[in-house]
């Protein structure tokens, strides 16, 4: 439960600093509505994933999901660096 705390706080802090002043509400509403809103839906995903292809898949299969989107997103910075500007 602490690491969950930690890392609501460290995101929330990073969101503040990171945001335009005229739009940080619209930031952080965005920032809580994922965070908040997308943990039903996940665990309703992973059920359906344990009811149709086991355990082992439905611990397997969401975490490569999280590894891929977190490898794109960390390389999407880079990319945008090595595209030319017009």
């Amino acid at each position: 439960m602490a690491v969950i705390t930690l890392f609501a706080i460290t995101a929330t802090v990073y969101i503040r600093q990171s945001a335009h002043p005229a739009s940080l509400g619209q930031a952080l509403s965005a920032y809580n509505a994922a965070f908040i809103g997308f943990v039903p839906a996940g665990a309703f995903a992973v059920a359906g994933i344990v009811t149709l292809a086991g355990i082992r898949w439905a611990l397997l299969g969401p975490g490569l999901a999280v590894a891929i989107f977190a490898a794109a997103v960390l390389a999407a910075p880079r990319a945008r660096a090595i595209l030319p500007s017009h």
